[in-house]
C-alpha cells in the first residue's frame, strides 16, 4: 500500500469502530435496574442555616462633590465601602482647586473623608488605596501629603501613572474601607 491508501483505509477502519465506541458510551451511560439507587432529598434549612447576601447601599455625601457621571460616590455591601475615585474638586464651587498636586490631593482627601463620615466609617478604616498620577514625577510630593492622613499602618495603596483624569485633575484617589 502506499500513503494514500494506507490513510484511506485508517480513515475506513476508524469510521467502522465509531459507530461500536459510540454505543458502548451509551451502553455504560444508560442506567440498568440494578443501577438505579432513590436519591434522597436534603432536609429544610432553618432559619439560621439560611444566609442572605449583604444589603447594597448607594451612599451619598452632601459634604462631597456629586457625581459627574453615572455613579455612586461610594458603595457599601456588608461591613466594606467601595469608594469612587475623588479628584480635588471643591464640592462649594465644583470646581477643580488651583495649587497643584498637593493642594488636590488634600481636597480629594477631604472629599473622600467627607463620603467615609457619610457611611460611618473614618480614615483609619481604610484597607487599601489607590492613586491614579498624570505626572509619576509627583511620586515623592504625593507621598508627603498622603503620609500625613495615616499616622499608624497606613493602608494598602497602588499608584499609577495616567494620561488623563477627569476634569483636567493631576491625581484622583479611590479607597476601599472595611468595618
Amino acid at each position: 500500500m502506499n500513503g494514500p491508501q494506507v490513510v484511506l483505509a485508517l480513515f475506513l477502519i476508524g469510521a467502522v469502530a465509531l459507530p461500536t465506541q459510540a454505543q458502548d458510551l451509551q451502553a455504560d451511560a444508560t442506567p440498568t435496574s440494578s443501577d438505579t439507587t432513590a436519591v434522597e432529598e436534603a432536609p429544610p434549612t432553618s432559619p439560621q442555616e439560611e444566609q442572605s447576601a449583604p444589603t447594597r447601599t448607594a451612599i451619598t455625601a452632601p459634604d462631597a462633590p456629586s457625581a459627574i457621571g453615572p455613579y455612586s460616590q461610594a458603595i457599601q455591601i456588608g461591613n466594606t465601602l467601595y469608594c469612587s475615585g475623588q479628584i480635588g474638586i471643591n464640592p462649594d464651587t465644583n470646581q477643580l482647586v488651583a495649587g497643584g498636586v498637593g493642594t488636590e490631593l488634600r481636597q480629594a482627601m477631604n472629599n473622600i473623608r467627607a463620603v467615609l463620615r457619610e457611611a460611618g466609617y473614618t480614615l483609619e478604616d481604610i484597607a487599601y488605596t489607590q492613586i491614579f498620577l498624570t505626572d509619576i514625577d509627583d511620586y515623592e510630593s504625593v507621598n508627603q501629603v498622603y503620609g500625613s492622613y495615616f499616622f499608624e499602618e497606613p493602608p494598602a495603596r497602588a499608584v499609577v501613572e495616567v494620561s488623563a483624569l477627569p476634569a483636567g485633575a493631576s491625581i484622583e484617589v479611590a479607597v476601599t474601607a472595611v468595618k
